[in-house]
């Protein structure tokens, strides 16, 4: 007992308990002392054979009902024992604590309360729906479908009868009535039966979800504190279980009760929209009111820290810590299934990286000097706190070593585990943001400024980077916008901020204890001065983008206009004088009354009638009769007014009125001798197409990918642009973009208009590398920085697992993922590489003449040789015993080729000893280049290999197959005969599709069935082709398009046919190619199917790889942005290999990662690949994405999946393909 009165503090209690040993009879005694980690009991009969050490259980009853705790004797006196709980109950512990309070329960504030409490929900919902209708009449402008418009003013209308309100209230009563008197526990697993795609309870979820977190944050401090106020009324203590008076319960009651009513997604959105607008002030106030009644009754928050927080801030996480360290490797990499906020797409919270940070490290078996391994040695926070004064305020090497530096220094003990644990966290994330290109350098030389206070301010909270208060984050950010609106050329106002800044941090650099409040101080100050200056930057943009709107409201008018007379006069034959009349003062006069009336305006019309009336009388042929002639001179009248009141040449413009006086008051012989010519199109010289800006180097594919990059952009993005060769590239955001996404303007750091450019010049400029894209981030500095931290702790595993161990090269699988990923770079971005397979002849004779080990030092030499050979853009591998792989890139066909043959010659002529003697060997090399006719790994490494044979045969070190030679060797194989077979079997139903459903791992009754499409392949008489083949063959004469298409167009055909039967069927998945994955005409291709179907698009999930999207991340995003406007959904395929870092996740807008089979296939059998797939599911989750497990074959993947908290599995195990003409049957 004696440990835990040191370590918690302890309370007076009065309560009967009944002990309970093993082997002999309870006894009844009386709890004396209490604290967090056990009881002081009396027993009045004497202590007797009790040992220290011993299990009993404490046993006691409540108002809600008996308890049982388990626990052990760590004390013995007289008649007496000292008991340490061993496993805590929180309803249990809080019901002790409520018992150390000087006083008994307050029944008569209990009932008050309750009334109070009952009455005032009541009135709040009575005040919803008495406002709620005029309020969605209100939101009805905000909504672009007319559809939606429709939905929702009905929904009004019914909100606002009478009758219907009173019937909705007393449901919404009942409702909370039966939550008030029969709480439930919100599940973390809510979600788990939800579907693949998207399903509307989800959808409602986590509308609900993210409404009671913005609710939940403006009311945090009036709600926190009637909890613990209403805690000690035995009756209103609910434990873990949400109170039914929080913002959640109430918004849940207020969305049940209403359904009925809102069977549409946005009208579920706007209902929350209204209670968080309208709602939040009188939930507000009827919180006051129950504290104040509260404190009438002497009632107040003012109480022995909670059990709760006690608990969770202290001996839970000492205990886990020690469990952690009794754990075997499988078990310390494990962890629970995602919470609910995980799995919507926030970050990980510091405690989850915390563990999780020491589970990888202990997996990669972190040496001793680990960031995070803890010493078991203590010293006082005091001395801590003082040596933490004396950190310089330069950075030179991590803050932590820099500590340990002062401690030794001083002769101090060691930091506590837990606190070097928080420090080192904080130390690994704050060198991250000094990595982080979007902090400038002036931010980061404040941030190392800040940087000592902080560690002193952690030292007395270690929790800080975990705090609510959002405190860390505010100020880094605040930092970095002021940084980014006050650069250092502008020189004045950048010394001002540079001060105020310094002598904020100077300030908490002098306090010795500089705690929350101190900083939230200077933050307060710093983010007031930051709010000035943004005011001053919005107040100019707002400027800007009205300026450009204007313009552009005159540039569209003025293509309007263009568009109009090149479709009455461009390309014919007409006199000169009718152009000149136009451009005199005719074109302005048009485009303004465009501007002020419109297209549709009579004015505007007449104004075009009379320009074609002109043209009859200038074209007429004859002279002109007496009504000929009083029209002409009307005509002419006419048009000299209106050319004096609008025209812009008047300089020219008594010549042109004379010269048309002439032509309509003349014979016809005058207007014959008017010189004419042909009239060219206006509309392109005002608007230039995008392809015109394409430089002629490029292809049209290759410029579709700069063009997207314009296209992606969203207002709020910002790019580093460079004015000047020599110049250093400044930082602009996008303020504002045409609705045709044709014309974009950027911003500078003061607010003024720095680019205005068309989507062909921000191509170009994309080309030129003049404009680069920042990485755009919506995230905290904290939740930014870890999830740096887990990329790359994520990438560390993931290079151990690709290693060779015995070379340190590559391996086999790594190396072929890598020469995948270039042979689809060689399809979109004209890459020029080359694959070298080089071999080791009479590798088995080296083996018996120098034994296994002098084999393995020769290829650790030959290694090491082509280690130091290749550049960093080449990549080696062992890919099997004697065989390496080489993958080298260059500007050319005759560099690659170079390399091979430098690189060979190296190896060759090498001397490589052991034990004193040289090893004698020769090598054969074959080398292939790569092409796009040529697009399957095993193609290349066959050939590859053939060329490795004739090197044998005609004793050379190395032979090259070009690419004629290699297309000419591919066709005379099957493959080609695939090819011409391909139209034949999609018209001859050879191609067929089956199904595989995807289920969730943790299967439960009731969730919809989804389904992979899946393609085969037969011949004639029907017997099955590889597969493989026919896509590597598809591929290889770019024909996946057509494949793609038809099995698109096959299953949309079965959905048409079937879609009234699938409300037990949440979707399939369509495989994508990339070939087809950005291409524009396939694009539309689906935009079609998809328009003309009868089933809802929100059936259908596209899968695409991760080496398509991430090599052309730009057209893919284009492309994925599309379909999912229309519904879709879509999931990454074959995630995990490591090409796709968080930048390129968090941009793709995919619902849904498949981890890699190959991964999956040795879960249950090989630790490393058991870690990957668990480093690849968190990534997953964190970016707020499900995530899938394919190549489930057995129950053994299946538990190891469950345990690792996997979405959903596919595989044998779950479920075998059937025909797709079949699944009816099934569903």
């Amino acid at each position: 007992m004696s440990r835990d009165k040191r370590r918690h503090k302890r309370y007076p209690i009065t309560l009967e308990v009944v002990l309970s040993f093993s082997g002999r009879s309870p006894l009844r005694c009386q709890a004396r002392d209490f604290c967090v980690g056990g009881l002081y009991v009396d027993i009045d009969q004497g202590v007797s054979g009790v040992k220290l050490g011993e299990p009993l259980t404490v046993e006691f009853d409540t108002p809600e009902g008996g308890h049982f705790l388990e626990a052990e004797v760590v004390r013995i006196v007289d008649q007496g024992l000292g008991i340490h709980f061993t496993r805590q109950d929180m309803a249990a512990l809080a019901f002790m604590q409520r018992c150390t309070a000087s006083s008994p329960p307050n029944l008569a504030a209990a009932a008050q309360i309750a009334a109070q409490l009952e009455e005032g929900v009541t009135l709040l919902f009575k005040r919803a729906l008495e406002q709620v209708s005029e309020a969605l009449l209100q939101r009805t402008d905000s909504l672009s479908e007319q559809g939606e418009r429709y939905e929702l003013y009905q929904l009004a209308q019914q909100l606002a009868q009478p009758k219907r309100q009173q019937r909705l209230l007393q449901q919404l009563e009942q409702l909370w009535q039966q939550r008030y008197e029969h709480p439930l526990k919100e599940s973390v697993s809510e979600s788990a039966e939800l579907s693949l795609i998207d399903t509307e309870q989800f959808e409602r979820w986590l509308l609900l979800d993210r409404c009671a977190a913005e609710l939940r944050e403006r009311c945090e401090e009036p709600n926190h504190q009637l909890e613990l106020s209403l805690r000690q009324l035995p009756r209103f203590n609910r434990g873990e279980q949400e109170p039914p008076w929080a913002i959640k319960p109430l918004l849940q009651c207020w969305i049940d009760g209403l359904e009925p009513l809102c069977q549409q997604l946005i009208a579920v959105r706007l209902l929350l929209d209204f209670w968080r607008d309208e709602m939040a002030l009188p939930y507000l106030r009827l919180l006051q009111q129950l504290t104040q009644t509260l404190q009438q009754h002497g009632i107040g928050p003012e109480r022995p820290p909670s059990i709760e927080q006690t608990l969770f801030s202290r001996h839970s996480r000492r205990s886990e810590g020690e469990r952690e360290r009794e754990r075997e490797s499988r078990e310390v990499i494990d962890s629970p299934q995602k919470s609910a906020e995980e799995s919507s797409g926030t970050a990980p919270p510091l405690t989850a990286l915390r563990h999780y940070l020491r589970h990888l490290n202990s997996a990669i078996a972190a040496s001793p000097s680990s960031p995070l391994a803890a010493t078991p040695l203590r010293i006082s926070r005091e001395r801590l706190l003082a040596a933490a004064h004396q950190l310089p305020p330069e950075r030179h090497t991590g803050r932590y070593e820099q500590l340990q530096q002062i401690l030794a220094q001083q002769g101090e003990g060691q930091i506590e585990p837990e606190l070097a644990e928080s420090i080192q966290l904080a130390d690994t994330l704050f060198s991250y943001v000094r990595r982080d290109q979007r902090y400038s350098p002036s931010s980061q030389r404040w941030f190392d400024q800040l940087e000592p206070s902080l560690f002193k301010a952690l030292i007395q909270r270690p929790t800080l980077l975990e705090s609510e208060s959002d405190l860390l984050n505010t100020l880094c950010q605040s930092l970095n916008e002021l940084a980014y609106l006050v650069p250092e050329q502008r020189r004045a106002d950048y010394e001002r901020v540079d001060q105020v800044v310094r002598q904020q941090f100077e300030q908490l650099h002098e306090r010795i204890e500089c705690d929350e409040q101190a900083l939230q101080q200077s933050c307060d100050k710093i983010s007031a001065l930051t709010e000035e200056y943004q005011q001053h930057y919005q107040q100019q943009r707002r400027v800007q983008i009205e300026a450009m709107e204007q313009q552009q409201r005159h540039s569209v008018a003025e293509q309007r206009v263009a568009r109009e007379l090149d479709h009455r006069f461009a390309a014919r034959q007409l006199p000169t004088l009718l152009g000149e009349i136009i451009e005199a003062g005719w074109y302005p006069l048009l485009r303004q009354v465009v501007l002020r009336e419109g297209e549709e305006s009579p004015q505007y019309q007449i104004y075009l009638k009379g320009l074609e009336q002109l043209l009859l009388f200038l074209d007429y042929p004859q002279d002109y009769n007496s009504v000929q002639q009083q029209r002409a001179f009307k005509l002419y009248a006419w048009f000299e007014k209106m050319l004096r009141l609008n025209s812009t040449q008047p300089h020219r413009l008594t010549t042109l009125l004379s010269t048309l006086s002439l032509a309509l008051a003349t014979s016809a012989n005058y207007r014959i001798q008017l010189p004419r010519e042909r009239v060219e199109a206006r509309l392109p010289k005002l608007q230039p197409s995008v392809e015109s800006w394409r430089p002629q180097e490029l292809t049209a594919k290759r410029w579709q990918h700069f063009v997207r990059q314009g296209q992606n952009l969203g207002e709020g993005d910002r790019i580093l642009f460079q004015r000047q060769p020599d110049t250093a590239a400044e930082p602009l955001e996008l303020a504002w973009s045409d609705q045709q996404r044709q014309r974009y303007l950027f911003i500078d750091h003061s607010g003024q208009a720095a680019l205005d450019c068309s989507l062909g010049e921000l191509a170009q400029k994309f080309h030129q590398k003049t404009v680069s894209l920042l990485e755009r981030s919506g995230l905290k500095i904290n939740e930014r920085a870890s999830q740096q931290l887990l990329q790359d702790l994520h990438q560390s595993v993931l290079q151990q697992a690709n290693r060779d161990e015995l070379t340190l090269l590559l391996g086999r699988r790594a190396f072929l993922r890598e020469l995948e990923r270039a042979i689809f770079i060689v399809l979109h971005q004209q890459l020029t590489a080359l694959l070298l397979i080089v071999n080791v002849n009479q590798f088995r004779l080296i083996n018996q003449l120098y034994g296994n080990e002098g084999g393995d030092q020769l290829l650790r030499q030959l290694a090491t040789v082509m280690r130091a050979q290749l550049g960093d853009a080449s990549i080696a591998a062992r890919i099997n015993g004697d065989e390496f792989a080489l993958l080298l890139r260059a500007d050319s066909v005759e560099e690659a080729s170079q390399q091979a043959v430098a690189l060979t010659t190296a190896l060759a002529g090498s001397v490589f000893l052991w034990q004193g003697s040289p090893i004698p060997f020769s090598l054969r090399a074959g080398a292939v280049v790569l092409s796009e006719a040529l697009i399957s790994a095993s193609e290349l490494i066959n050939l590859a290999n053939k060329a490795c044979q004739r090197a044998l045969e005609r004793r050379v070190t190395v032979i090259i197959i070009d690419i004629e030679e290699s297309i000419a060797l591919l066709q005379q194989g099957s493959v080609q005969q695939l090819m011409g077979r391909l139209t034949e079997m999609m018209t001859q139903n050879r191609l067929r599709l089956r199904a595989q459903e995807i289920a969730p791992i943790d299967r439960a009754s009731g969730y919809l069935k989804h389904y992979e499409i899946l393609l085969s392949v037969v011949d004639e008489d029907e017997t099955p082709l590889p597969l493989f083949e026919f896509i590597q063959a598809a591929e290889s004469f770019g024909r996946m398009q057509e494949v793609d298409r038809w099995v698109v167009e096959a299953t949309f055909r079965w959905l048409n046919q079937h879609h009234h039967q699938l409300r037990q069927c949440a979707g399939v998945s369509i495989n994508l190619s990339g070939q087809s994955v950005g291409e524009s005409a396939f694009l539309e291709f689906v935009q079609q199917q998809l328009a003309a179907a009868q089933f809802s698009p929100t059936l259908v999930c596209f899968e695409v790889t991760e080496t398509s999207a991430v090599t052309n991340i730009d057209d893919a995003i284009y492309f994925i942005n599309s379909l999912k406007a229309s519904g879709c959904r879509f999931s990454l395929d074959d995630f995990g290999t490591g090409y796709a870092s968080y930048a390129y996740l968090q941009r793709l807008p995919v619902d849904y990662l498949k981890i890699d089979g190959v991964f999956i296939k040795t879960i249950a059998s090989s630790e490393q690949d058991y870690l990957l797939v668990k480093s690849i599911n968190d990534i997953g989750h964190i970016l707020g994405k499900r995530t899938v497990a394919e190549y489930v074959e057995n129950s053994q993947i299946l538990d190891r999946l469950q345990t690792l908290g996997v979405d959903y599995g596919q595989g044998y195990q779950i479920h075998r393909p059937v025909p797709l003409e079949q699944l009816m049957i099934t569903i």
